[in-house]
């Protein structure tokens, strides 16, 4: 019954890897020290704390695979309201698709990369599977807040929870086999 935290728990430290947690009241006040900011990054807490659930060459691995910023691919997919430029400019209807390909494109080889390495890490090939599912995941989550929120630029925090559940899943399929 345990294994099924690691859903929940991956969604939590995905969302941290992109600084979500900064939203809390607490981590925000102690993140204006300039130490405390450097600690409580995403990108250093996250991987700590998979090490700690999952052992340190799973805790490796996830520090490479959400090292990488992913902001102008997640971007490029957009969502069902459409997608925008890294300056946060909406693209031209008639160049929309074709950035959304390539974000998708993109999105496919960074979560087959994340996936790549959590499967060297854990023996379980079903991460690369899951990580294919990058691009699903961010234009799902994405569309839930520009659906929720009625924008065409959004913030892809939804996507970072709904990913992060996903590689959960294949650390419950890892224990399950």
């Amino acid at each position: 019954m345990i294994d099924y935290l690691f859903i929940p728990a991956c969604a939590a430290l995905y969302a941290i890897k992109g600084g979500q947690h900064g939203r809390v009241p607490l981590i925000a006040k102690l993140r204006k020290n300039k130490i405390m900011d450097g600690v409580l990054d995403g990108k250093v807490v996250s991987p700590l704390v998979m090490a700690l659930l999952a052992g340190p060459l799973v805790g490796a691995a996830w520090l490479a695979g959400v090292a990488p910023g992913m902001g102008r691919i997640v971007g490029n997919i957009g969502g069902y309201r459409g997608n925008w430029m890294a300056d946060e400019t909406p693209y031209p209807e008639e160049l929309s698709g074709i950035y959304a390909a390539e974000g998708w494109k993109a999105g496919v080889q960074r979560g087959v990369f994340m996936g790549a390495l959590l499967a060297l890490a854990t023996g379980n090939t079903a991460f690369i599977v899951l990580g294919a599912l990058f691009p699903a995941c961010a234009w799902l989550g994405v569309s839930v807040k520009q659906f929720t929120t009625g924008l065409r630029v959004v913030d892809w925090v939804w996507y970072e929870v709904i990913f992060g559940a996903v590689i959960g899943a294949g650390f419950i399929w890892s224990i399950a086999c």
